[in-house]
């Protein structure tokens, strides 16, 4: 990793920053992780991903490849590249395994409406009206994600379309490049850039408002990503390297395999969780319903029984919260929730370390089944 200090994009503050460019980097140290026996994942896996990752593809012809190099070196198990309106790096041949990191190449679609990011396509996107958009993409049969739909400058306009199948609940670039001027300036002076970041990492309850608001009427997968672009700042001297970027905020996706078409699948599903592993790592989470020896994981659907229980399991004890139908339902200090079910609707889990956001489930979706009303679940 580089030796510098984070170089906000003003040539004055840029000067102070290079002043710094020898100090070296301070490493964020956390509780380690207790040990806990394997989550339940009925013969699937974790893998950790990095989501919405510019390149200089094609002008830079070898930008994939610097970006593998760099989630090799942090243990990432795949990236989504998602370059603005451009498939050149599927074109060129440039998806596929680096090492031990999957390279996905997705696209960063502009519409009237806004950004939408996708992934699963292999022809190129044509104009801007969302609908017609969407409609290029359903016939590839890919996945649909509302880009930063909650930032200041490129948010979404238009909350009453509804074809897509999830949302950024937490875009890094976007958080940051809303938080003040000044601030930022200050904060990019005096901290490393684990710990810049860290400083201004927040969740915004409007977001999850937002998202609990969508759950209420349809499935809808929320997702965390980056949109590094390693382009602002001086040269080698980015305020959004990979480097530190890539750690910032991660997708952990539950699949059979490290695959295009399992990883692609769960996103479409929303069998993952996103968590800021900037913070601490997230490994072993788990969040599911029991009931007798079977399973329901992160995005799926079950007819409720008396007896289900909602199970969650974090590595180490921290605050976990509980959320039915937008309203939390349990909060406590611990590292496992056994509950039952509430009745029909939504329910998702929300983790915090020391104070700060963490972990961030998928939904798994309750409805009463012929046979179970709500107030037999209760009881």
């Amino acid at each position: 990793m580089r030796s510098f200090r984070i170089i906000p994009i003003s040539a004055g503050i840029a000067a102070l920053a290079v002043l710094a460019a020898g100090c070296s980097m301070l490493k964020f140290t956390s509780a380690p992780a207790e040990e806990k026996p394997a989550p339940v994942r009925d013969g699937m896996k974790e893998f950790r991903g990095a989501l919405h990752v510019h390149t200089f593809y094609p002008a830079d012809k070898g930008s994939i490849e610097k970006l593998a190099r760099t989630a090799n070196a942090l243990g990432l198990d795949f990236v989504l590249v998602s370059d603005h309106n451009s498939l050149a790096a599927l074109q060129g041949g440039k998806e596929g395994m680096y090492g031990k990191t999957l390279v996905l190449i997705g696209d960063e679609v502009s519409t009237d409406e806004g950004h939408l990011l996708v992934c699963g396509i292999s022809r190129p996107i044509k104009g801007t009206a969302s609908r017609y958009v969407v409609e290029q993409i359903r016939r590839q049969e890919g996945v649909v994600f509302i880009a930063h739909p909650f930032a200041k400058d490129y948010r979404w306009k238009n909350w009453s379309f509804g074809d897509f199948d999830g949302i950024e609940i937490y875009n890094t670039q976007a958080n940051m490049l809303d938080e003040d001027f000044l601030s930022l300036a200050v904060k990019g002076v005096a901290l490393f850039p684990d710990e810049f970041y860290r400083s201004i990492i927040k969740i915004s309850p409007d977001a999850l408002a937002r998202w609990d608001r969508l759950l209420m009427k349809r499935k809808t997968v929320g997702i965390g990503s980056t949109d590094a672009h390693e382009s602002h700042g001086l040269p080698g001297m980015e305020i959004d390297s990979y480097q530190v970027m890539l750690k910032t905020i991660n997708c952990h996706v539950i699949a059979r395999e490290l695959s295009k078409a399992q990883v692609v699948e769960a996103l479409r599903a929303g069998r993952l969780f996103f968590s800021f592993d900037i913070f601490a790592d997230p490994s072993g989470f788990a969040f599911y319903v029991k009931r007798g020896e079977r399973t329901f994981h992160m995005g799926d659907t079950l007819k409720a029984q008396p007896g289900d229980t909602l199970c969650v399991s974090v590595n180490r004890k921290t605050y976990v919260k509980v959320v039915h139908n937008g309203r939390p339902i349990h909060e406590a200090e611990t590292d496992r929730i056994e509950i039952p079910l509430r009745g029909p609707g939504f329910y998702r889990v929300e983790v915090y370390v020391n104070r700060r956001p963490w972990i961030f489930s998928n939904p798994i979706y309750v409805e009463l089944s012929d046979e179970t009303d709500k107030a037999a679940l209760s009881r």
